[in-house]
C-alpha cells in the first residue's frame, strides 16, 4: 500500500501543469530540489578539499586556484544549459513534446561542441595558466595534475549537466537531485581511498581526488541516460529521428551566451583576486581557497531559484502566459535578496566562528 502511495505521489509530480495554480507554491516545489542538486554539484571541490587538506598548504592552494579555473569552464556550460533549459521549457509549455525532444537533441550537440573544444584546451593551458598566476612550483606542480584530469572530465559533466537541465526543463527537478545525490556519496566514498592510496587502490594525492570526481560524474550521466531514454521523468528522449539542426542550435546558443558571460565574469573576478593574493604566499592562497567554499554555499539557494523560476517563465511564456512567466521572476528576485541581506548580516557579525569551524573540518 505505501509503494502504491508512494508510486502515485510520484505520478502526480510528474504529470504537474507548472503553467496552472499558485505561482508562489510552483517556485518553490520546482526550487527547492534545484537548490539541493546545485548545493550537491558545488559541494565536488569541497569534498576534494576536505581529504586534499591533510596534504598541506601546497596541495590546498593548487586544487584551489585549479578549481577556479575549472569552475570558469563550469560557468560557461551553465550557460549554455540555460539556454538549452529555456527553449525546452517553452516547448513543454506550449504542450509540444516533440519540439521538447528535438531541442534536447541540439542540447547534445552543444555539449559535445563545447567538450571538443574545451578539453584539449584544458589539458594543454593547465600548468600555463598556473604559472601565468605566479604561483610557486610545488603549487603548480599539484594544481595542474589537478586541473588535467577535471578538464577530461569535462565531457561527462557537459553531458550531465544538459542531462540535469532537460529534466528540469521539462518540470521535473526531483529526479535530477536524487542524482546528484548519488554521485555525491559515490565521490565521497571514493575520494579518500585514491588520494591516500588505501586498501586496493594506489596512492594518487590530488590526482585521486579529480579522478574520484570524474568517476562520479560519468556514474551520474549514465543514470541520467538511463532515465531519460527510458521515460522515467516527464520527457522520454530518443534519438531515432534525430537530425542537426543548426538554426535550432544556434538559438539555444544565443540565449545561453548572455548568462555565460554573467557566470564567467564571476568566476574571473575571483581568479584576479586570486592573482592579487598570490604574492603573499601558498598560506594565503589557501586561506582563500578555503574561505570561497563558503560564499559558494550561500550563493546556492540563489541559483536554485533563479533555475526554478527560469523553468516557471519559460513554461508559462510557451503557454501564452507571460504575466505568470513575469510574476515568478520578480518574486524569485526577491526571496534571493532577502536571503543575501540575512546570510551577509550574519557573517558580517559571526564571520570568525564560521570560518574557525569550516577550517577545523579540513584539517
Amino acid at each position: 500500500m505505501e509503494e502504491e502511495t508512494g508510486g502515485s505521489q510520484r505520478r502526480d509530480a510528474l504529470e504537474r501543469d507548472w503553467t496552472k495554480g499558485s505561482v508562489v507554491r510552483n517556485l518553490w516545489l520546482l526550487s527547492w530540489p534545484m537548490i539541493i542538486s546545485q548545493s550537491l554539484n558545488m559541494i565536488g571541490p569541497t569534498l576534494d578539499m576536505i581529504w586534499v587538506g591533510r596534504l598541506g598548504s601546497a596541495a590546498i592552494a593548487g586544487v584551489g586556484v585549479s578549481g577556479m579555473a575549472v569552475m570558469l569552464v563550469n560557468s560557461l556550460m551553465m550557460g549554455l544549459g540555460m539556454g538549452a533549459r529555456a527553449m525546452i521549457a517553452r516547448f513543454v509549455g506550449a504542450g509540444d513534446a516533440g519540439g521538447a525532444s528535438h531541442a534536447a537533441q541540439q542540447a547534445f550537440v552543444v555539449a559535445a561542441g563545447f567538450a571538443i573544444i574545451i578539453v584539449p584546451a584544458g589539458i594543454l593551458l593547465a600548468e600555463p595558466i598556473l604559472i601565468m598566476m605566479g604561483l610557486e612550483s610545488d603549487v603548480v606542480a599539484e594544481g595542474a595534475a589537478y586541473m588535467r584530469i577535471m578538464f577530461v572530465g569535462a565531457v561527462f559533466m557537459s553531458f550531465r549537466m544538459m542531462v540535469e537541465g532537460i529534466m528540469q526543463a521539462s518540470g521535473d527537478a526531483v529526479t535530477p537531485m536524487r542524482i546528484a545525490v548519488i554521485t555525491r556519496v559515490a565521490q565521497a566514498t571514493l575520494c579518500p581511498f585514491l588520494v591516500f592510496g588505501w586498501w586496493l587502490f594506489p596512492y594518487m594525492g590530488v590526482s585521486g581526488a579529480a579522478t574520484a570526481d570524474v568517476v562520479a560524474q560519468s556514474a551520474g550521466l549514465a543514470i541520467g541516460f538511463r532515465v531519460l531514454f527510458t521515460g522515467r521523468t516527464r520527457l522520454r528522449l530518443s534519438m531515432r529521428n534525430f537530425s542537426l539542426d543548426p538554426g535550432m542550435i544556434w538559438r539555444i546558443v544565443k540565449i545561453g551566451i548572455p548568462a555565460s558571460v554573467m557566470g564567467m565574469q564571476r568566476s574571473l573576478g575571483n581568479l584576479v583576486l586570486m592573482w592579487i593574493i598570490v604574492p603573499f604566499g601558498t598560506i594565503a592562497v589557501a586561506a582563500h581557497t578555503l574561505y570561497q567554499r563558503i560564499e559558494m554555499f550561500i550563493l546556492m539557494p540563489g541559483m536554485g531559484l533563479g533555475m526554478g523560476s527560469g523553468v516557471l517563465a519559460g513554461q508559462n511564456m510557451g503557454a501564452g502566459q507571460p504575466d505568470r512567466a513575469e510574476k515568478s521572476g520578480w518574486l524569485a528576485a526577491g526571496v534571493v535578496e532577502v536571503f543575501m541581506v540575512c546570510c551577509s548580516i550574519s557573517i558580517l557579525i559571526w564571520a570568525e566562528n564560521s570560518d574557525g569551524r569550516f577550517l577545523y573540518l579540513l584539517f
